[in-house]
């Protein structure tokens, strides 16, 4: 009734009181925070709890315009359109309707359970989730959510509960499907209600009462953030409408309002924006324990004079955040300052990218006592990159949590690291010696992401805005893998449009003295190299045609305390060693010298059997791995362009790649290795010679003893199984207690059907043995796929499919379905309890896994940062 809608007008101001309510109920419908405060629930198809803010899209037919139902809809979060003909009606419908699809579509970056603040030893009982969904015509949304973890393993809720349904779907209520008949909603920590949903609860929610109060720095020439010249307000004369690229005074303030969370431009009829926190896309949380203390007590979570933590992340609003793990609150967030002239691109209908990759810290705890305190010489350096948002990287010293201090950043634009591309990869610590004997906290990183050369050999899939690194590129949909630029085997043609990121850096975070003592870096100082066309490391680097967007695996091998080798995978789908060789590159001696300023790279295999890229596998995660008995290093990852997720041109593999250590690397490709696609070895009509003949093939027994393996390097499986087309790896691997778990995805049908206006594709989990690629747990049942029970098949013939739970196993039981959308990697659970549990997120959950168990796990070597 207009009586009860002018009640909610003057209760909570969100409408403007002039006796016209179209667009005040729109807007009213469109602020969680209203929704979640007012109980719209009691006006919305008679629910009663509180539901997250709902979109008004209008369509006007064949009238002239109207301002007030235009209005309406930018304020209710929707789309208005005035058409004149059938053809319009169709577009305001198919983009309607693909607005709600991607409102539907939440997801989130992969799950981080850090070390318990009481016993670091263990998985702590929280589990901390940064969530996004897409918007088509306002910045995306996003949020940083918590939950806990029971010592069973189970993702509880704020309140105790069990926070996630059998297929990891958040219990919610009002979810339409509600599949498991949920008769009460999950609530994160520091909220109420919100289960997974992302403009709902959280510190998202949070950050909507702190919009007056908001800390926000960039950076001009005091180290100290919290000085006056780098605060990020309209007070601050540094800033101005030049710096941020607007046309004069009242435009700068009216950006630096609506940064904060003003609704400065007037576009929701209200004070405030509905909805500040950006999106978190590939930014993965950092939780740093500044103190320690009980963490059964539920009292000390939500003290904050106890729980002094800190949750650090990046978002595409372009800040990087730190948040106070006791309350959700924002302690500040920071601007890094080449990102300023692109602040007002956040209004745009494009998404941009700022701060989208993974802060990472290295704490240095010198009483040991598990409390940070400057007083006692503590220290906690923050390290990050921008991943698609530009081609630097940030030290911070936040050692005081509410006091950051800015050290130095490495951009491609300093000489010592011109090869810079986009920086996704996440910095890796290892102690390394430099050139001068001195002990050195180094970060490894890969050189980054060329977009401009990688997307113009394999085709673009996204738009992306400009950056220092490359041009954007338009959004070319779903495109066939035509190569415009073709490197060549032995890299004598490099690829051309100024390529980026091929090698990798180590660069220093401090230097160790007496006792263990470090003294930060105050300057950005490169420790080593290895990047195309680098004079002083000729060898092989020609071949370093394409760019490392990946992590470093970072190995200490000998076990004295000093990095002695490293593995990186790079876009041409090659895999590389690096580390101590002899004289011409020939004689590997990982062990003997630990200066790493005479480390090289060699190329020891490649997934394109041509032996360059144009086959189209690439490399994007670093490798998981093993040490076997006799030296033996067994290396484990996947092919997938993570860039191009929906080409289905190319057939990505699962690999197995076991690094013999030979004096001199052979580069091995899928001739050398063992293909292992239709697992054989427990099919019951393979016979028993046929066994035989595959396992000393394969040398598995060998390798198990640390006796001679003089032919295979390895294993792999095509991922070409009918209806996965496209199927590839798109995060990293994990070997686990003989088991090697791979992460999948496959792309939808993308039909042009208007009626389906968008498809997810599906997210595979593959469990095999580490040495053989056979089956080792019975996904193939239907309590899982839904697939026939095949634990009835005779193993006369061949009791390897047999387990030991009485299951048949064959090459169906490799994998298991885990939904929609891409996944994450694999995340180890190791709750005191001893149950350990394997957490993989997808499609907006949580799946958890039994792994396969083993012996007990016990620590042969420590090593924290």
């Amino acid at each position: 009734k207009s009586s009860d809608i002018a009640n909610i007008v003057a209760s909570t101001g969100v409408g403007d009181a002039d006796g016209i309510y179209v667009d005040d109920v729109a807007k009213y419908l469109n602020s969680p925070a209203e929704t979640g405060t007012q109980g719209i629930g009691d006006l919305v198809n008679g629910l009663t709890s509180n539901i997250e803010g709902i979109q008004t899209h209008i369509i006007q037919l064949l009238t002239a315009k109207v301002d007030r139902l235009e209005a309406a809809a930018g304020v209710g979060g929707g789309n208005y359109f005035n058409i004149t003909n059938n053809a319009e009606l169709l577009n305001a419908i198919q983009e309607s309707l693909a607005e709600i699809l991607l409102e539907t579509d939440t997801a989130f970056v992969a799950p981080v359970v850090p070390t318990s603040p009481d016993n670091r030893t263990f998985s702590g009982q929280r589990i901390y989730l940064g969530f996004f969904y897409p918007h088509n015509d306002e910045p995306w949304h996003g949020n940083l959510k918590k939950f806990g973890i029971n010592n069973s393993g189970q993702i509880i809720d704020a309140n105790g509960n069990s926070a996630t349904n059998p297929d990891g779907s958040f219990k919610d209520v009002l979810n339409a499907d509600n599949p498991a008949g949920n008769s009460y909603t999950a609530s994160s920590f520091w909220s109420s209600g919100d289960a997974g949903r992302v403009s709902a609860g959280g510190t998202g929610d949070i950050l909507l009462t702190q919009i007056g109060s908001r800390n926000i720095y960039t950076y001009f020439s005091n180290s100290n953030l919290t000085d006056s010249s780098n605060q990020f307000s309209i007070t601050n004369a540094n800033l101005t409408a030049a710096l941020l690229t607007v046309a004069d005074d009242t435009e700068k303030d009216k950006l630096i309002d609506f940064i904060h969370g003003v609704d400065s431009y007037d576009e929701y009829i209200g004070s405030d924006r509905p909805w500040v926190m950006g999106d978190i896309l590939h930014s993965k949380p950092n939780v740093v324990n500044y103190s320690q203390y009980d963490f059964d007590v539920a009292s000390n979570e939500a003290n904050c004079t106890i729980n002094q933590n800190t949750i650090y992340v990046g978002a595409n609003d372009g800040m990087l955040h730190a948040f106070r793990d006791c309350d959700g609150e924002e302690r500040w967030a920071f601007i890094p300052p080449e990102f300023l002239p692109r602040m007002k691109d956040i209004r745009g209908n494009k998404h941009p990218y700022f701060v989208d990759g993974s802060p990472v810290s290295y704490t240095y705890d010198a009483d040991r006592d598990g409390n940070i305190e400057a007083a006692d010489g503590d220290k906690v350096v923050l390290l990050f990159g921008m991943r698609r948002g530009g081609d630097a990287y940030y030290a911070l010293d936040v050692t005081d949590p509410d006091v950051p201090k800015y050290l130095w950043k490495i951009d491609s634009s300093q000489a010592d690291f011109a090869e810079l591309g986009q920086t996704w990869s996440t910095p890796n610590f290892g102690l390394v010696k430099n050139s001068s004997g001195d002990v050195v906290l180094a970060a490894f990183v890969g050189g980054g992401y060329d977009n401009l050369n990688e997307d113009g050999r394999f085709g673009n899939t996204q738009g992306f805005t400009n950056s220092d690194v490359s041009p954007p590129t338009a959004d070319a949909g779903h495109v066939t893998s035509t190569a415009t630029v073709t490197p060549t085997k032995d890299g004598t043609t490099p690829v051309t449009n100024n390529p980026k990121g091929r090698g990798i850096y180590a660069f220093e975070v401090a230097t160790i003295g007496a006792g263990g003592v470090p003294t930060i870096a105050t300057s950005a100082t490169k420790v080593w190299d290895f990047v195309y066309g680098e004079a002083s490391h000729t060898y092989n680097s020609t071949r370093l045609t394409h760019s490392f967007p990946t992590d470093i695996t970072v190995l200490d091998t000998d076990y004295d305390g000093f990095v002695d080798r490293l593995y990186a995978g790079d876009t041409g789908g090659q895999m590389w060693r690096f580390g101590q060789y002899g004289a011409g590159g020939d004689s590997l001696r990982p062990y003997s010298n630990p200066v790493i300023t005479d480390w090289i790279g060699k190329r020891i295999f490649s997934a394109n059997e041509n032996g360059d890229g144009t086959t189209g596998r690439k490399i994007f995660y670093r490798p998981s791995v093993t040490l076997q008995i006799g030296g033996i290093i067994n290396l484990y990852f996947g092919t997938g362009d993570r860039a191009h997720p929906l080409n289905k041109n190319v057939v990505d593999r699962m690999y197995a790649i076991f690094d013999r250590n030979q004096v001199t690397p052979e580069e091995i490709d899928a001739d050398n290795i063992i293909d292992v696609t239709d697992n054989l070895l427990q099919e019951d009509s393979t016979s028993a010679a046929d066994i035989q003949a595959l396992l000393t093939s394969l040398q598995a027994g060998a390798l198990l003893s640390g006796g001679p393996v003089s032919d295979n390097f390895g294993w792999q499986i095509n991922l070409d199984e009918t209806g996965h087309d496209g199927e590839k790896v798109l995060a990293p691997t994990l070997a686990f207690n003989k088991v090697a778990y791979y992460s999948t995805y496959s792309p939808g049908g993308l039909s042009m059907d208007p009626c389906l206006p968008g498809n997810l594709g599906t997210s595979r989990l593959y469990a095999v043995d580490y040495l053989t690629g056979e089956a080792v747990l019975n996904f193939n049942n239907p309590a899982n796929n839904g697939a026939a029970n095949n634990d009835v098949e005779s193993t006369a013939n061949n009791n390897r499919a047999d387990d030991d739970a009485g299951n048949v196993l064959r090459k169906e039981d490799r994998s298991i379905d885990l939904g929609v959308g891409i996944p994450s990697g694999v995340v180890v659970l190791l709750p005191p309890s001893g149950e350990v549990k394997l957490l993989i997120g997808s499609g907006g959950g949580i799946r958890s896994v039994d792994p396969v168990l083993g012996g007990t796990v016990y620590p042969i070597y420590w090593r924290s940062y």
